[in-house]
Parts: structure tokens; C-alpha cells; sequence
């Protein structure tokens, strides 16, 4: 009589235990788990000037709707510079409407890295 094997005891491929593919399986997931959680952080972004871009876009929104503006759009020619000391300044233009008219402004916004959290110091628009 012949002995026969089930399939939990070898995989389809020859000499490699199943209990062999499943833990391999399971490493190479938890690896590439662990590869996504690092590339892809919440609310953050590969690049320093997006993340100063979107924190300057809020303040001005922000700045914008108290005066009494409404959803206003900044410039993508907007110019990020370095200020030293872990702060940005982004200058640019941003367009709004404000009782009844339109109104294009300069604006400029510092921003500060307080711990790589990014902070807006200042944003001032000049019409």
C-alpha cells in the first residue's frame, strides 16, 4: 500500500512546506505594509513645498473668508523661498470676490517648522 500525503502537509511546488509559503507570504506583506506606511504618513507630503503651499492656501482662505471674501484662488505662480531658521515665505498673488467684485491681491505667507509640524506665522495680502 502507498502512503498518501494531503495538501497540508506540501505545496503543489515540491520540498517546500505549505506552512513554509504561508509564513513567507506573510513576511513579504507585513514588509510591504511596512514600506506603504513609511512612503505615505497622513498629512504629509514628499515634497517641503506642497506641504508650505497647502498651509499658506488654508491661512488665505482662512484670511479671505473673515474679511468677507469668498473661495479665493491663489496663483499657481506663487514663489517659495527660504528664510532661514527652519522658515518659508511663499509670495504670489490669490483672487477673490468681495461684495460684489472681483479683487486680485498680492499676498505673502511665512511659514515656520516647529517640529515638523508646519505653523503660518504670518500671511498678509496687500490689494
Amino acid at each position: 500500500m502507498s502512503e498518501e500525503r494531503t495538501g497540508s502537509e506540501q505545496s503543489p511546488k515540491r520540498g517546500i512546506p505549505v506552512w513554509a509559503w504561508i509564513i513567507g507570504a506573510l513576511v513579504l506583506l507585513a514588509a510591504l505594509a511596512a514600506l506603504v506606511a513609511l512612503l505615505v504618513r497622513p498629512g504629509s507630503s514628499a515634497d517641503p513645498a506642497d506641504r508650505i503651499a497647502q498651509a499658506c492656501r488654508s491661512a488665505i482662505e482662512q484670511d479671505v473668508g473673515v474679511q468677507g471674501g469668498t473661495e479665493p484662488e491663489v496663483s499657481g505662480a506663487s514663489e517659495i523661498t527660504t528664510q532661514g531658521g527652519g522658515a518659508w515665505r511663499m509670495q504670489g498673488t490669490v483672487t477673490f470676490e468681495q461684495d460684489g467684485s472681483t479683487h486680485t491681491a498680492d499676498v505673502r505667507c511665512i511659514v515656520q517648522d516647529d517640529g515638523g509640524e508646519l505653523e503660518v506665522v504670518s500671511v498678509r495680502i496687500h490689494d
